[in-house]
């Protein structure tokens, strides 16, 4: 499984979502050229962005102080800004992936088996127990 971490634009992307300034990769300041500026919900701390091949944004993050699983949330927005569906509750996973069908991806904490037992797979390379993958499909309204 190769896993993307998260680049300099997704932290662009991020920022813009959070109305933070963030300079041009070239230094030159304010906003990205052609970025659209949205009211995002601002009770929550957002962890990814992911964006469709529709153009629906799919935002996650988490309320209150991020400890109980009922705290983490997807919402996911049309191009234009308004919502699809929001505050789908008990994702708690740190980043997310979506795919052409919509369907969401993420390393959730549980971690793969080795096969035919219940024993963690451990990577050989890093010697670390290597996260399972879940799928999840937002809730519509």
């Amino acid at each position: 499984m190769t896993v993307r971490r998260r680049s300099r634009e997704d932290d662009q992307l991020l920022a813009e979502l959070q109305a933070t300034p963030v300079g041009h990769p070239d230094g030159a300041g304010g906003h990205l050229r052609g970025a659209r500026q949205h009211d995002w919900p601002p009770d929550g701390t957002y962890l990814d962005v992911a964006v469709d091949g529709a153009e629906q944004v799919y935002l996650l993050y988490f309320t209150g102080t991020g400890t109980a699983p009922a705290d983490y949330r997807v919402d996911v927005y049309n191009a234009d800004g308004s919502p699809l569906a929001t505050h789908s509750p008990g994702v708690n996973v740190p980043h997310l992936a979506v795919d052409y069908w919509r369907s969401i991806f993420a390393a959730n904490y549980a971690p793969l088996a080795n096969l035919g037992t219940t024993t963690a797979h451990v990577s050989p390379a890093l010697g670390v127990p290597e996260p399972s993958v879940s799928r999840f499909d937002p809730v519509q309204p």
